[in-house]
């Protein structure tokens, strides 16, 4: 029986249709050793909505780090002041291409053609990195049986993100040409999306695990720094500062894109398993704006120290 002859957390049989079995080995891509049998079954289960929201957060920090790219990149032009409208179709050309990138994976992914995929399902931080659950074979032979146990998880994110710097290289430049500006940010992003890449590579189990709470906190810390650098104290007051705010378009789409965000990562927490507590969960997200908002002019550090 395979199970007799395969050590190891992650190692297992190819039993052919003469009931026969290989070598222990590393199981065939798109399948993993069965737990009793150690039999390599194919994966045929469908994504969990956690694995959907974990897939909706790669997205998220895609769309952030190219809109934080151009942001800076156009602030820093003191040149001449860039076109709301140019800012705008940048930013809407970020989505086109995150859209199209993730499409393109999904249909490139089993089953082929489709916008869903097959997988293995994810049993435990361990599966993520089985390079670290060799077998060795009397302490002096090392059975390798890396495979992708979470099987499409690790490779379609990494194919997202070649995927969106391929879509971005062929989209973005044109439109840069015709807005005559956002070419930096084009060429920042070339090396932004290599390090995502690589964070990925190595904290793909971590992040998997963690998201909705790096998602909570980030965006809240995120959106108080953001606050803090918007809030100013010279000649405007507390509620003159407000007013403008409100009435400023980019303050206004800042604020909002952490709201949504902060709502999407009580999701991917919640999972939505109890929709009235859910409901009232996201109805908090908008507090600790407001909570800023209200308090900062108490806990100015300029009217502590002037006191």
């Amino acid at each position: 029986m395979c199970n007799d002859i395969c050590p190891g957390r992650y190692c297992g049989c190819i039993q052919f249709s003469n009931k026969s079995f290989s070598d222990c080995g590393k199981c065939p891509r798109g399948s993993i050793p069965d737990r009793d049998s150690r039999i390599c079954t194919e994966c045929t289960d469908d994504p969990s909505f956690y694995d959907w929201m974990y897939l909706g957060y790669v997205f998220i920090v895609l769309f952030v780090a190219h809109a934080l790219v151009i942001d800076h990149t156009l602030l820093k032009q003191s040149d001449k002041k860039v076109p709301r409208k140019s800012c705008v179709i940048l930013f809407i050309s970020v989505l086109v291409e995150l859209a199209i990138s993730v499409i393109v994976t999904l249909i490139l992914t089993e089953p082929r053609g489709s916008l869903s995929f097959v997988t293995c399902g994810v049993n435990g931080l361990a599966d993520w990195y089985p390079l670290f659950f060799n077998p060795q074979i009397g302490y002096t032979e090392t059975l390798y049986c890396t495979q992708e146990i979470v099987y499409p998880l690790y490779t379609l994110v990494l194919s997202l993100f070649c995927a969106n710097l391929v879509v971005m290289v062929a989209i973005r430049p044109w439109i840069a040409w015709r807005l005559k500006c956002g070419g930096m940010a084009t060429y920042v992003s070339m090396y932004v999306l290599p390090v995502l890449i690589v964070i990925h590579a190595l904290c793909g189990g971590l992040l998997y695990y963690s998201f909705p709470q790096l998602t909570l906190v980030i965006s809240v810390i995120s959106l108080a720094f953001y606050l803090c650098l918007e809030y100013h104290t010279g000649s405007d007051s507390w509620a003159h500062w407000s007013l403008k705010s409100m009435l400023n378009a980019r303050f206004i789409s800042i604020v909002l894109i952490h709201w949504m965000i902060t709502a999407f990562g009580v999701i991917a927490y919640t999972e939505l398993k109890s929709l009235r507590n859910d409901l009232l969960l996201l109805g908090t997200t908008p507090l600790p704006a407001l909570f800023f908002v209200l308090t900062i002019k108490f806990t100015d550090p300029k009217h502590v120290f002037d006191n």
